[in-house]
């Protein structure tokens, strides 16, 4: 869903998730930045140091100590 402002809400199912859960999807212009930022802040890779890198994107959740999730995204733009 979007609206006219271009905001989305994505509704997604992960079958290695047995629960649903909320996060924010932010993307930004600096991986690493926002990375090193949200580390800063108390934030957690929910995948360990795993980042997925595509090439054309990298991307990963981070959580915090109270357990809410921003997944962060740069797209790699060429």
């Amino acid at each position: 869903m979007r609206d006219p402002n271009g905001f989305h809400v994505n509704i997604t199912k992960v079958d290695s998730i047995p629960q649903d859960i909320t996060t924010i999807r932010m993307n930004v212009d600096n991986f690493d930045e926002a990375y090193e930022f949200l580390t800063a802040h108390g934030f957690v890779n929910v995948q360990g140091d795993k980042v997925t890198d595509t090439g054309s994107s990298k991307a990963t959740m981070m959580a915090s100590p109270s357990g809410f999730t921003i997944s962060i995204a740069e797209h790699i733009k060429k």
